[in-house]
Order: C-alpha cells, then structure tokens, then sequence
C-alpha cells in the first residue's frame, strides 16, 4: 500500500510499529534517527509517509522535520509525529511546521495502523482531485 520511513530511538517502538505496519501491507523502513533518515532521503529513498518520534538524543523530530522540508524533493512529503509528548502546545507547534498529523504513545497496534492508512487514503483522494480543501 505505502511506503513508509519509521524514526524512532527506541528499538521496541521500532519494532511494534514496523510489525503492525507490515501486517497492513505497507513496505517500513525503520531508523533510529534523524540524520539516518536523511542519509536515506539523500540515498533516494522515497517515502509515501514519515512517522517520526519528537524526542531523539541527536536530532529530535522538529529539527528532522525542518530538515527535510529544506529538501526541496521532500518538502510537500507527508510527515506525522508520533510521541510520547502529547502538551497541546507541542501538538500545535508540530502542526504549525506542516505535519499532517501528531499521533501519540503509547498506541495500539491497530489504532497506528488506522491512522496511517487513514493518512494515505486522504492523500490518494486528495491526489484524485475528489478533496477540496
């Protein structure tokens, strides 16, 4: 269905998620961090979706979220937060720099899995033209 890019420190997260994301057959490469990701971004990797946890030792969400968007190639790619911090100040803030959406943990399997196929069927219709904005 997708092509997802996985960022998160922790190897567990990494694992669960990459696990309920397979089972809805999407295709996960997972990184424990930011600058992993870019490397792969820069190698040609091109995801459908990023999901990307906010807190990392060295390089948290936003500043890969800005660095991404300084890429022009990745800069309209789908990003979603998925963190353990959930202050509505911090959900805003993640909104206001063009995620599409801040999902939180800890999360169900399934509930993860909604979400991201919710994200990319909105971007399938929006891509049919069938969305207005």
């Amino acid at each position: 269905m997708g092509r997802i890019l996985l960022i998160d420190d922790d190897p567990d997260i990494r694992f669960v998620a990459r696990l309920a994301l397979r089972r809805g057959k999407h295709e996960v490469t997972a990184v424990e961090g930011g600058a992993a990701a870019l490397a792969l971004l820069d190698q040609g990797l091109q995801p459908d979706l990023v999901l990307c946890d906010s807190m990392m030792p060295e390089m948290n969400g936003v500043e890969t979220l800005l660095a991404m968007r300084a890429r022009a190639q990745f800069a309209a790619t789908p990003f979603a937060f998925l963190s353990a911090r959930a202050q509505p100040a911090e959900v805003e803030q993640g909104l206001k720099l063009g995620a599409c959406r801040y999902l939180t943990k800890p999360f169900e399997p399934h509930e993860l899995l909604g979400a991201v196929n919710s994200i990319l069927a909105g971007l399938a219709l929006a891509a049919r033209g069938t969305m207005t904005p």
